[in-house]
């Protein structure tokens, strides 16, 4: 998108040092980013543009060096962010950097405007392992207990019982290769020094 964009609008400023061949090309370029999706974070809807671009962090806040084999390589800043989207860019950066390590995330959930108790981000997988455990006990539990009763009461309690059970072995199933991952993603954040939000305990 041109400079002739809205000024308060998000953009991302591109500092150029190398051009995709490696040559040195100083340049600097303005890049306005499209509206974010609706219910999707401005933050987390940034990605989208600078995740091709492997960006990295540098010791200044909210600046990322980036090597893109398309673009070149540099350094990049946000610009009309407000504070919160800024930090949940920094964070996604962080994450990317996280994934390029140990690979990419099971099923990662992109950020939404619904509240967090309603569409929680992936965080601990061993309380959705919980989550998931309840549904099948209960229903492990109904399902011999229903031979004395009357007929409508054991076919729903069949049905009950069947769906809790295969409710808790599809948590279980979704999230095997999540307990993996979670925990080498927190080695590493230990090992570089900065625990991601989405990998504490009790985020």
């Amino acid at each position: 998108m041109s400079e002739a964009s809205a000024p308060n609008q998000p953009a991302v400023r591109i500092h150029q040092t190398h051009d995709a061949s490696g040559t040195p090309a100083p340049a600097e370029f303005l890049e306005y980013l499209p509206p974010a999706p609706l219910l999707i974070k401005r933050g987390s809807a940034a990605m989208s543009f600078l995740a091709p671009m492997n960006p990295s962090r540098t010791d200044r806040e909210f600046a990322y060096f980036y090597s893109d084999p398309a673009r070149g390589s540099g350094w990049l800043e946000l610009e009309g962010f407000s504070h919160t989207d800024s930090k949940r860019v920094q964070e996604n950066v962080w994450m990317e950097e996280i994934e390029r390590a140990v690979g990419k995330q099971p099923r990662r959930n992109a950020d939404s405007h619904v509240p967090h108790a309603l569409a929680p981000r992936y965080n601990n997988p061993w309380m959705f392992v919980a989550l998931g455990a309840m549904p099948f006990a209960l229903g492990a539990w109904i399902l011999p207990r229903l031979g004395e009763q009357p007929a409508t009461a054991v076919l729903a309690g069949v049905i009950v019982g069947v769906l809790m059970l295969l409710g808790g072995a599809l948590a279980f199933i979704n999230l095997r290769k999540r307990v993996p991952w979670w925990h080498r993603a927190r080695r590493y954040a230990r090992e570089h020094g900065a625990m991601h939000p989405d990998l504490e305990v009790w985020s």
